[in-house]
């Protein structure tokens, strides 16, 4: 599991489909359907179904979504407390000193 999965399902469920969440992130339609079945895969649960053209997220999908965007919210205030420079390795924060 990664976090573009993460990104991909809470998309799908957006969108409410694989073409428009595909369009929203800027991924072919095929690669978003190739890491849902591989987050299916690892997981051993269903997370999405067809509903016509729709494709829509199934209880279970529902579910880990909520786990899913828990994490990517965690994810991004992890992100805002980091300190300028610390990507590349320059920050002078206290935090970014060995320990």
């Amino acid at each position: 599991m990664n976090l573009n999965q993460l990104y991909y399902l809470q998309a799908i469920a957006q969108a409410r489909g694989l073409t428009r969440a595909a369009d929203a992130l800027y991924v072919t339609q095929s690669n978003l359907s190739h890491s849902m079945a591989a987050l299916e895969e690892e997981l051993g649960i269903p997370l999405l179904y067809k509903n016509g053209r729709d494709t829509l997220l199934t209880p279970y999908g529902q579910e880990f979504l909520a786990y899913a965007e828990r994490a990517i919210q965690q994810i991004e205030e992890g992100k805002r407390v980091a300190p300028p420079g610390a990507r590349y390795g320059w920050a002078s924060s206290a935090l970014s000193a060995p320990l």
